[in-house]
């Protein structure tokens, strides 16, 4: 019997190699081109070489073998890449950066004493500073976050080079992010917030004008995808592949829209007086309403702050979309300062003992929305602003350069 010619189908296992090794998502394109800017950025200014640490292969992994990722490279690039390997072989996983650790997860553990918790009775003016909400569970939480963080960051830089792909700077504003979230949550702001409407006010506002902004500037989601296991990170990676590719034509505009409508919503129901209330007397609807405003917030600053450039507003839009949320915020501190009655009868009691009255304390927490609040917005649309009048200058003075018959559209 004769044997049939031609070349034989393709195994499943080699094409289910081939769609991991399609699976890039934008973080991936984005880390590589952001790893050459700044690798070009870097050899202009010390003379090194602007070839990234880089091979021709995807940042995302490729579960086809090291032998596929790396055969765009040069002989070079793979004893590189051996010898690596061997230095390594003997270090620890979390001496490598690959393993998360668990050191701090203790240390947030063994720190939540009695003598410093919260135990849910009234805070006195006297001792107010010792009184710390460490929660295990919230400890534990903010923990495995920076964690993840801090792991697909090292996997970031391990691949791209040191600064490249998540610069430095958004790493610092992830930590400051995370030093928000404890300033919130954790120090003694937390305690106050049941015992002074301002105090309460001034939570939220670290959470969703602080807290919010530096962590969407941190590129949160880069780095989280890289801290997952490669099968699993291509997997997320074809995930948001698809997504990508399903994106409407007016993407770019009902997506700020949502993002704005969804947060000023979150804002004006949250502070209705029968759910704040709620949030007041019951602990898991009062984490509830701090969950809704951190993750609306983040939405909200994320189309503005995006790492990703082409996902962001324009400047000209970001300063439509803050001036309209200043608008309505302003309303609503406008509303809590002016009003003639108390909209939360729960600070009637504590209030008096910190020598306000419970009207008092509201007008301080409507001028913290307005005043601070407001600030905020201001200067990130004075910010953009600069941005949007510079970059027009310097295109108008490069039109300017060119020659009179190029500017002008003639053909010599």
């Amino acid at each position: 019997m004769r044997a049939r010619n031609g070349p034989s189908p393709p195994s499943p296992l080699s094409q289910k190699q081939e769609r991991g090794s399609h699976a890039i998502t934008f973080m991936d394109r984005e880390i590589h081109r952001l790893a050459i800017v700044s690798s070009s950025r870097r050899a202009n200014s010390v003379g090194q070489s602007i070839r990234p640490r880089i091979c021709s292969r995807s940042l995302l992994g490729n579960p086809a073998g090291e032998r596929t990722r790396h055969r765009h490279c040069s002989p070079s690039c793979l004893r590189n890449r051996v010898e690596e390997r061997s230095r390594h072989r003997h270090c620890s996983p979390s001496r490598s950066g690959r393993g998360p650790t668990g050191g701090a997860v203790l240390l947030l553990l063994t720190i939540s004493s009695p003598a410093f918790a919260h135990d849910g009775g009234p805070v006195t003016p006297t001792a107010w500073w010792r009184v710390w909400d460490l929660d295990p569970v919230l400890l534990l939480l903010l923990a495995v976050v920076w964690m993840a963080y801090s792991r697909g960051l090292l996997a970031v830089w391990e691949r791209a080079g040191v600064g490249r792909g998540i610069t430095p700077g958004q790493a610092l504003a992830f930590g400051g992010g995370m030093l928000a979230l404890l300033a919130a949550l954790v120090s003694p702001l937390d305690a106050l917030s049941a015992e002074l409407s301002s105090a309460h006010m001034a939570q939220h506002m670290i959470l969703m004008l602080l807290a919010a902004p530096l962590l969407a500037i941190g590129a949160p989601i880069q780095a989280f995808a890289w801290a997952l296991p490669r099968r699993a990170r291509v997997t997320a990676g074809s995930v948001i592949q698809a997504l990508e590719r399903w994106r409407p034509r007016a993407y770019l505009v009902w997506q700020p829209l949502a993002a704005w409508l969804l947060f000023a919503l979150t804002l004006w129901v949250w502070h209705a007086p029968p759910l704040y209330v709620a949030a007041l007397r019951t602990r898991s609807v009062h984490d509830l309403q701090h969950a809704a405003f951190l993750g609306t917030a983040y939405v909200f600053w994320r189309v503005l702050l995006d790492p990703v450039h082409r996902l962001r507003l324009s400047r000209g839009a970001g300063i439509i979309y803050l001036f309209a949320t200043c608008l309505h915020a302003s309303v609503l501190g406008v509303f809590l300062t002016l009003s003639p009655r108390v909209w939360y009868l729960d600070y009637q009691a504590s209030a008096p003992l910190w020598r306000l009255t419970p009207l008092e304390d509201q007008q301080l927490a409507g001028l913290v929305m307005w005043i601070p609040g407001c600030a905020i917005y201001a200067l990130v649309a004075a910010w953009l602003f600069t941005g949007w009048v510079g970059g027009r200058q310097a295109d108008t003075e490069a039109t300017a350069d060119l020659a009179p018959g190029v500017r002008d559209g003639a053909v010599c």
